[in-house]
């Protein structure tokens, strides 16, 4: 008896051991984390103003689960987060950029500002954002080849711009709430639609070519949709 209470011991703090290693791989990264920067990697959390650069372990692999996380500190109005051009790439789980806090006006997501789009791909959901706090616009994004859907977006005054949603296990963009604005979004070869938008006060301009292809779906009161195509409701 006392050598298999001896063994069980061993087990459990062994098992502690892994568990706490794996806590303390996840961080806090970004721009300025108490005055120094802070190379993002896998499953970090970006505390603040951040733009990725080539040597940030984030964008030189591909991420076993979540890539990044966004939780913006304290009290300030929006976190921005800018890819730079450059990909962040899963192996079908976890999400791409999980925003749980953007700031009291919601995170902005950047894909790059000089004209070279980030990617997000592969993972179980490219990006995910609820909430009042969460997601204030995505800009210049590929976001392709998630295990379900590319964007879910939920909340008020949201907006996508310059988007391409492709090659998605479900929806390319799957959007709900109030006053979300989707202008420029490319959505094609998703499984299920490529935009599915509910809610109400919603304004909806996707590129020609994804409405024409009869794969959105737009349901809800006093939403706009330009062109003036017929849509799913």
């Amino acid at each position: 008896m006392g050598q298999l209470k001896r063994i069980l011991s061993r087990i459990f703090s062994a098992t502690l051991l892994v568990l706490s290693a794996g806590v303390a791989s996840a961080a806090n990264c970004g721009d300025d984390v108490n005055g120094e920067r802070v190379a993002c990697a896998c499953g970090d959390t970006v505390v603040s103003d951040t733009r990725l650069v080539k040597t940030d372990p984030v964008v030189r692999q591909r991420c076993p689960d979540d890539g990044l996380i966004i939780r913006a500190p304290g009290q300030i109005e929006s976190l921005t987060l800018d890819l730079a051009g450059l990909p962040l790439t899963g192996k079908g789980r976890g999400v791409g950029v999980q925003v749980l806090d953007g700031g009291s006006q919601g995170a902005l997501i950047i894909g790059g500002k000089d004209g070279s789009p980030g990617q997000i791909a592969g993972f179980r959901v490219g990006i995910s954002a609820r909430g009042a706090s969460g997601l204030r616009a995505a800009e210049n994004l590929i976001v392709l080849g998630n295990e379900t859907d590319g964007i879910q977006v939920s909340g008020r005054g949201a907006a996508l711009n310059g988007v391409v949603a492709d090659d998605n296990g479900r929806s390319g963009v799957r959007a709900h709430g109030r006053d979300l604005s989707l202008e420029g979004v490319s959505a094609a070869g998703n499984s299920r639609y490529d935009l599915r938008v509910s809610g109400n006060g919603n304004y909806v301009a996707p590129d020609a070519g994804t409405l024409e292809r009869g794969a959105a779906r737009v349901t809800g009161g006093n939403n706009v949709i330009e062109p003036t195509t017929e849509v799913a409701r």
